[in-house]
């Protein structure tokens, strides 16, 4: 048996084992970036056979696993709704046609007609409540309006992406409704997109 020189306690082999944790600690802690990269790493190395162990684990393990996945949802929720959110966007980005294509308008006015007097309630009170909501209504109402009378003109092509497409009218001010800008749906949403981060 040896005597470690530092905490005077007994060891075998090649050092002591409670001072070299401790000096690991420490190690690790000034050199954050060095130890990120090396399990980065070895995590890449060894990717498939760590995949398949926590893959075990978690199906043995199913309540412990669901409990450390709900804490983790709950610990990072604006990181993982962010996630989300992207990943919804790509997958609509790449799919948008087929999409489109495969949404039932039968379904979907039978939703309607089944929840008719909840969805006009919420949408009265976002009228009445809230006075953007009101002064949106009104410039598009105005818009319909001139499109019938035939003073307003609608584009054949996206002012975006030049597309033909359906498109929609884009409000810069509400209060100036007739300076519209039409947008097909994927650039109109983008830009809605982009004044939501701002």
């Amino acid at each position: 048996m040896k005597k470690c020189k530092k905490c005077n306690g007994e060891f075998e082999g090649r050092k002591c084992k409670p001072c070299a944790n401790e000096y690991q600690k420490k190690w690790n802690a000034l050199n954050k970036e060095k130890v990120k990269e090396t399990k980065k790493k070895s995590y890449q190395k060894n990717k498939d056979e760590i995949d398949k162990k926590n893959n075990e684990w978690a199906k043995n393990n199913k309540e412990r696993s669901h409990e450390i996945k709900k804490n983790w949802k709950l610990r990072n929720r604006e990181k993982y709704l962010e996630q989300q959110r992207e990943y919804a966007r790509k997958r609509y980005e790449e799919n948008a046609k087929e999409i489109r294509n495969n949404r039932d308008k039968d379904k979907q006015r039978e939703w309607y007609l089944k929840n008719k007097e909840s969805v006009n309630e919420r949408i009265l009170k976002r009228y009445h409540e809230n006075p953007e909501t009101k002064q949106k209504q009104i410039a598009r109402g105005k818009v319909r309006c001139a499109l019938l009378s035939g003073k307003l003109y609608k584009p054949e092509i996206c002012m975006n992406c030049k597309e033909k497409n359906k498109l929609e009218a884009h409000h810069e001010d509400y209060s100036k409704p007739f300076e519209v800008f039409w947008f097909c749906r994927l650039c109109h949403k983008k830009i809605h997109r982009k004044y939501k981060e701002k």
